[in-house]
């Protein structure tokens, strides 16, 4: 599972410190959140072989939209269980999209979210996670989705929440 990270020249691996379930429209998915300090830095991971124990990042499972989704709303349920509340949230590209969008319609009314800030920045413009709204429907439905509209870009959503991109040019383009 950290074959790359050693590959690299990566010696520590990271240990649990935090299990949750998280919940996706029916689904109840375990999460673990390992944690690794290292040269002075707390690197925070979202652990479910179900969804990452894969020979790919992303793009070959037909999944994706679950996947990220889950990812998302795993790192905003995980904050409160950490001895970190972040002033900043930064999310990069769609695999991440959804949380500005998530903080703000579904946590921010909560005491922790409350004053956490979001920035959004996006390295690819030709990959937003654009999938059919069938498949959200099923992730957050009317009736748990705490006012969450039916959506179905990922990076579409939380660049509307504001954000910065790599270079002008493409500033430009997405304008």
């Amino acid at each position: 599972r950290w074959r790359a990270a050693r590959a690299a020249g990566l010696n520590a691996v990271p240990c649990i410190v935090r299990e949750m379930d998280v919940v996706l429209g029916w689904r109840h998915q375990y999460c673990g959140i390992e944690e690794l300090k290292m040269l002075g830095v707390t690197w925070y991971f979202v652990d479910n072989e179900y969804y990452f124990k894969r020979n790919y990042v992303y793009g070959a499972g037909g999944d994706e939209y679950e996947r990220y989704a889950f990812f998302c709303r795993a790192c905003l349920n995980a904050l409160p269980l950490l001895n970190f509340k972040p002033d900043i949230l930064h999310a990069h590209d769609w695999q991440s999209g959804m949380i500005p969008a998530l903080l703000k319609i579904q946590y921010a009314h909560l005491p922790f979210y409350a004053n956490i800030r979001t920035m959004y920045t996006i390295h690819n413009l030709q990959y937003q996670g654009v999938f059919g709204i069938d498949q959200f429907k099923e992730l957050w439905d009317a009736a748990h989705n705490g006012g969450l509209p039916i959506i179905f870009n990922f990076l579409n959503n939380s660049y509307g929440m504001g954000g910065q991109t790599r270079g002008e040019t493409m500033a430009y383009d997405i304008l």
